[in-house]
C-alpha cells in the first residue's frame, strides 16, 4: 500500500499509542485496532455487522460503516485499511460489509476462517449444510408464525453480498486472495505480514475438526428431514412415515410386538419440530468457526475470539502453548456479546492475564435484544468486573473508567507499547 499521512477523518489519537476502538454498532461487532508505525498508525478492522442498532444512536450498521471509513480516510481523501478480518459470517459480524461504501476503500489483505475457503471441500460442504439448515429453518419458523426467530435464522445465512466483498471486493487489494486461517495440525500457529510491521498474530482457532464446530448439527438430509419436518404440516403431528423408518419386510404383524401408546407418544415428541434447538445448533456451529486471534503488539497481548463457544475453548484450554499466551493477555474482546456459553469461567478466574504486569481491560459489544434476554449475562459481567481492571460495554451512555469516548460512535482503549515496535 502507498505511504500515507494521518487519517483525515479519524478521531485524534497519540501517534505513539496502540488504540482499540469499539464501535457502537448495537448487537454486533466492529473493532478498529490502530498500531503505531512511525508518524502514523497501521489499521486492522475486525468485523462490521449488526442485527439490532444501538438504541442511543439514530442509525445502524450502515452508518457505523460510514464512520469507520471516515476514521480510516487519509488526508489525500482515500480510505485505507491494512488488514480486514471477518471472524465468521454471521450477519452481526459481517452484515455491514454489504454496503457499497466499501468500494472506495484500499485494502492490504483480508483474513477469513478456513471454513470460508472455496478451494477446501470440507469447507464448502460445511457451508452448504449450514445454509441449507438456515434456509429451511427460516421458512419453517415463518410458517409457524415465529418471525422473531426467523430473523435469527437469517443471521446464519450466507450473507452473500458481504462475503463477496470480503472475498474479492474493495477498491484495491494488495493481496488479492484472502488468507484462510485455522488451528489444525498443518496450519501456522503464528503469522506476520508486511502490512503490520512489528505485529505477530497467534492463531488459536477455528479448529479443523468439524465435529468440534458442528457437533449438534444434523449431518445428512435424512436427519435434516427428521429435525425440521421438512415435508410435514408445521402445526400437524409428524407424518406416519416418521414412525416407520424400516421397510415392510422388517415389520412384524404380531400385536405382541406393537408399541404401547406411551412409547408412540415419546417417539412423536422426539421428531416433533423444535425450532429453538435447531436454531441453537446452527448458531453454535457458525460461532465455532470464528477466528480466534491473539495480537502481540509491543510486548502486549490482545485476544479477539469472535463468537467462539465451548468446543474451540475446550481445545484451547487443553493446549499448554495457548495457555501461555492467555496468561500474558491483558486485553480481551469478550466473546459472543458476553453470552453464557462463550467465555469459560476458568478463563476469567484463573487463566487470563495471570502473568501480565499490565492492567487488564475488556470490551463488550452488545445492546439489549429481546430474543436474547440473557445477553449480556450478568453473572459473567460480574466475574469480568472482579477480574479485570477496566470493562467497557458499547451501549452504556457516558464515560467508562479506563476508556475514552471522543464521539458518539465509538469507545477507545489506549496504551503505550511496553516494547519498541518493529
Amino acid at each position: 500500500m502507498p505511504p500515507r499521512g494521518r487519517a483525515a477523518g479519524a478521531q485524534a489519537v497519540s501517534k505513539s499509542k496502540v488504540v482499540v476502538r469499539m464501535y457502537r454498532i448495537g448487537f454486533g461487532d466492529c473493532f478498529l485496532l490502530l498500531v503505531p508505525d512511525g508518524d502514523r498508525h497501521r489499521r486492522i478492522l475486525i468485523d462490521c455487522g449488526s442485527i439490532k442498532r444501538d438504541p442511543h444512536l439514530d442509525k445502524g450498521a450502515g452508518a457505523v460503516a460510514k464512520q469507520v471509513i471516515k476514521d480510516v480516510t487519509d488526508d489525500d481523501g482515500t480510505p485505507r485499511i491494512d488488514v480486514v478480518i471477518a471472524t465468521h459470517r454471521h450477519k452481526d459480524h459481517v452484515g455491514g460489509f454489504a454496503d457499497d461504501v466499501w468500494d472506495t476503500v484500499e485494502v492490504g489483505e483480508v483474513w477469513l476462517p478456513w471454513t470460508e475457503s472455496e478451494d477446501d471441500p470440507a469447507a464448502t460442504g460445511l457451508r452448504a449444510l449450514q445454509d441449507r439448515l438456515a434456509d429451511r429453518l427460516a421458512a419453517r419458523l415463518m410458517a409457524v408464525n415465529k418471525p422473531w426467530l426467523a430473523e435469527l435464522a437469517a443471521n446464519a445465512r450466507s450473507n452473500a453480498d458481504a462475503m463477496a466483498r470480503l472475498t474479492s471486493g474493495f477498491k484495491t487489494r494488495a493481496r488479492h486472495k484472502p488468507r484462510y486461517l485455522g488451528a489444525g495440525e498443518h496450519d501456522p500457529k503464528k503469522i506476520a505480514t508486511p502490512h503490520l510491521p512489528g505485529v505477530d498474530v497467534h492463531v488459536l482457532g477455528p479448529p479443523r475438526d468439524e465435529r468440534v464446530i458442528g457437533r449438534e448439527l444434523p449431518q445428512d438430509d435424512g436427519e435434516l428431514y427428521l429435525r425440521l419436518g421438512a415435508d410435514a404440516d408445521p402445526v400437524a403431528p409428524p407424518s406416519p412415515d416418521l414412525m416407520q423408518p424400516f421397510g415392510n419386510q422388517w415389520v412384524l404383524d404380531s400385536p405382541s410386538h406393537q408399541l404401547e401408546e406411551r412409547h408412540i407418544a415419546m417417539l412423536r415428541d422426539a421428531v416433533r419440530f423444535d425450532p429453538e434447538s435447531v436454531l441453537a445448533a446452527i448458531d453454535d456451529a457458525l460461532n465455532n468457526t470464528s477466528l480466534i486471534l491473539v495480537f502481540e503488539v509491543g510486548g502486549r497481548f490482545l485476544l479477539f475470539p469472535g463468537d467462539a463457544q465451548w468446543g474451540p475453548w475446550q481445545m484451547i484450554l487443553a493446549d499448554d502453548e495457548a495457555i501461555r499466551l492467555l496468561h500474558k493477555t491483558s486485553f480481551y474482546k469478550v466473546g459472543h456479546h458476553a453470552s453464557h456459553n462463550a467465555t469459560p469461567r476458568d478463563f476469567v478466574e484463573a487463566v487470563v492475564g495471570k502473568e501480565s504486569a499490565e492492567p487488564l481491560a475488556a470490551m463488550v459489544s452488545v445492546t439489549e435484544h429481546g430474543s436474547y434476554s440473557d445477553i449480556p449475562r450478568q453473572p459473567l459481567m460480574e466475574a469480568l468486573r472482579r477480574r479485570f481492571d477496566h470493562v467497557a460495554v458499547s451501549d452504556v451512555k457516558g464515560d467508562q473508567s479506563g476508556f475514552t469516548r471522543a464521539t458518539k460512535w465509538s469507545i477507545d482503549f489506549e496504551f503505550e507499547p511496553a516494547l519498541p515496535l518493529g
